[in-house]
This record gives structure tokens, sequence and C-alpha cells, in this order.
């Protein structure tokens, strides 16, 4: 047990000096999260799964991350992605599509596409609605709520693929992730 510790504190102590190391940051790739209207899960899932390089999460109203403790994790950048993003390699969209109708989230796509480095990538991860008729799906009551509250809409696999290719994405790998939810790997075309 006592040899498990030591290896435990020296696996730490390495990890600890290698974000201690300078690093060129023109050559760091960068990742950006754009805003969901519910924030909390970021801070949490930053607080215990550190990106490496640290992240960027782009939001109308940037709360102090340093307060928090994870300034060494992401900084906050001010923005509204209807209007532009910032430059990156990697685009994070949880739960973000699902709250708007297809024209702003042409816009939002857009705009993480046109932003984007040359081979960027984006993940996306959504509900994805089965349009098989009589087939209960949660994904189908969360569509009829979204309508209601955000205007927004869940949409299934081919409505999101129209989505990508109009903006000049294409989609690669679609998989579960739990909760109902399905990851779509993009890049960019």
């Amino acid at each position: 047990m006592a040899r498990d510790r030591r290896v435990h504190r020296h696996r730490t102590q390495q990890r600890q000096e290698r974000r201690d190391q300078p690093r060129d940051q023109a050559r760091r790739p960068q990742r950006v999260r754009l805003p969901q209207r519910r924030q909390p899960a970021a801070a949490d899932t930053l607080r215990h799964h550190p990106p490496s390089p640290p992240g960027r999460v782009l939001d109308l109203q940037i709360r102090q991350a340093g307060r928090r403790g994870l300034s060494d994790r992401f900084s906050g950048v001010p923005g509204d992605f209807f209007h532009e993003v910032p430059s990156a390699d990697l685009y994070l969209l949880k739960t973000v599509l699902h709250d708007w109708d297809d024209e702003r989230c042409t816009t939002i796509l857009r705009n993480c596409r046109s932003a984007a480095r040359e081979g960027g990538r984006a993940l996306v991860v959504e509900m994805l609605v089965d349009r098989e008729i009589g087939k209960p799906d949660f994904a189908t009551i969360a569509d009829v709520t979204m309508l209601c509250v955000t205007g927004g809409i869940e949409r299934d696999l081919d409505e999101f693929d129209a989505l990508f290719a109009a903006t000049y994405w294409r989609r690669g790998r679609t998989y579960p992730v739990g909760g109902g939810y399905h990851a779509m790997e993009l890049e960019a075309i």
C-alpha cells in the first residue's frame, strides 16, 4: 500500500512538472467550448478532467475561473457565437444546437467553420430523435419541450447531416455517450 502511494505521488509530481513547463502558445492546439443555456456542469467536468492544453469557454458573461480554482484549466472568452467565435482546432458544442431553430444553428456552425484552423474539428453532443412511429423515445418528448420552451428542436441524424453539409462540416463517427445523448465527430471540409 505504501508503494502504491509512492507511485501515485510520483505520477502526480510528473504531471505537475509537465504542466509547469513553458509551452509554445502558437503551436498549442486550441479548444473552444461553446456555451449552453446551463453551465454548471462545465466547471465540474473541468475540475475533475482537466484538458491539456487548457481550453477556452466562450460565453456572453464570463465568470472568474480563479474563484472556482479552474484558471489553470480554462480561460473565459467573452463573446456571442451568433457573431463570431475564436479560432481553434476543436469546438465542443454540448447541448447547444437543440436550443435553436435551423437558421440559428446554421449561423453557429458556420461561424465555427469559418474560425476553425486548418484541419479543424468539432464535437457535437445532442440527443438523436428516432423517427420510427410507435417507438417510445425520450428525445421525442424532449423535442416537444424544446419547441415550447426555447423554440429549439431535437433532430434526427438526417436533419443534423443537412445542417452540417450546409455549413461545410462532414460528420464522421457517431456514438452514444450516455443519458440518451450521442457524440457526433465533425471535420471541416
